[in-house]
């Protein structure tokens, strides 16, 4: 018996040894071609791929509703009812809560920060005028100094005033073309969206029955103690990282729903887009803040 389980060990070992010099080989002289395959295999997943992601993202929501809203109230009202009907609900106040913030976004701050960034184009030499002013009148002791960076400014605010004029426009321009004539693939990748929000939805209703059969893989071709191993990172980088994520977003509106509101009072010109563009930023750890800093000043 002893001799047997060495035999399959090396026959094993020979056959993962093959296997692998198989796939090497494959990779170093068919790499275009392996590419382009996964490139396929990635678009025919992408709706899968999507819908997990959406289910994941949304699993909190999903449980901070069923816990905190729905299972109260049912108890308070004392009405009999099953676990699958708690969540159903629950998934479709979240679907609510996710379509109506999405649309909210596209339909009201999009075309803000569209009409904000074409003011900016608009009257950027404005802007370069008034810079230069304040330059003056900060330097008004220091004429030499007054003279070399007023030169200064206007050279590189011209450079920047022909860019934006010869280059960055037209590109816009021909980006605008260029979308408004891909109708195609917009409707596609808005359909793989779709079929996202539904295998999410079927992902949220039976997030449970997929943990348990994981678990399951996870006994059967591991031992005892490396799949409980397995199991314990899981469930820490699932915390660690679902917290993180979570919390980092939640941060972020806040952020930017402080100053929207902040910059509202003051009344400070683009509030829309300068909050926006201090909530992404945000997002990103530790450089976020500065990053958002640079074009908002």
């Amino acid at each position: 018996m002893k001799n047997n389980k060495e035999y399959i060990k090396w026959g094993l070992t020979a056959f993962f040894v093959v296997l692998g010099g198989i796939i090497s080989y494959y990779i170093i002289f068919h790499l275009d071609n392996l590419t382009e395959r996964i490139t396929k295999l990635f678009v025919i997943l992408m709706p899968i791929i999507d819908g997990i992601i959406l289910g994941y993202l949304m699993t909190p929501i999903v449980n901070a509703i069923e816990r905190s809203i729905v299972k109260p109230v049912f108890k308070k009202l004392n009405i009999n009812h099953k676990k699958s009907q708690r969540r159903t609900i629950s998934i479709v106040i979240t679907l609510f809560l996710v379509i109506s913030a999405l649309y909210s976004f596209f339909s009201v701050v999009i075309p803000q920060i569209g009409n904000s960034i074409n003011t900016i184009i608009d009257q950027f030499p404005s802007y370069v005028d008034t810079l230069t002013v304040w330059i003056s009148q900060v330097l008004e002791d220091n004429p030499v100094i007054e003279k070399q960076v007023t030169d200064l400014v206007n050279t590189y605010f011209s450079d920047i005033e022909v860019f934006i004029n010869s280059k960055l426009m037209p590109q816009l321009n021909s980006l605008i073309m260029t979308i408004s004539m891909s109708i195609v693939s917009i409707l596609k990748e808005f359909w793989n969206l779709i079929i996202g929000f539904i295998i999410s939805v079927y992902i949220l209703s039976s997030k449970e029955i997929f943990a348990a059969q994981a678990k399951k893989i996870a006994y059967a071709f591991l031992s005892t103690e490396t799949a409980n191993r397995l199991i314990s990172n899981v469930r820490f980088a699932n915390k660690t990282f679902g917290g993180f994520f979570v919390g980092k977003i939640m941060d972020s509106i806040i952020i930017g729903l402080i100053c929207f509101i902040g910059t509202s009072l003051l009344g400070t010109p683009f509030c829309v887009l300068i909050s926006v563009i201090i909530g992404v930023t945000n997002i990103i750890p530790f450089f976020g803040p500065f990053l958002g800093a640079i074009p908002s000043i």
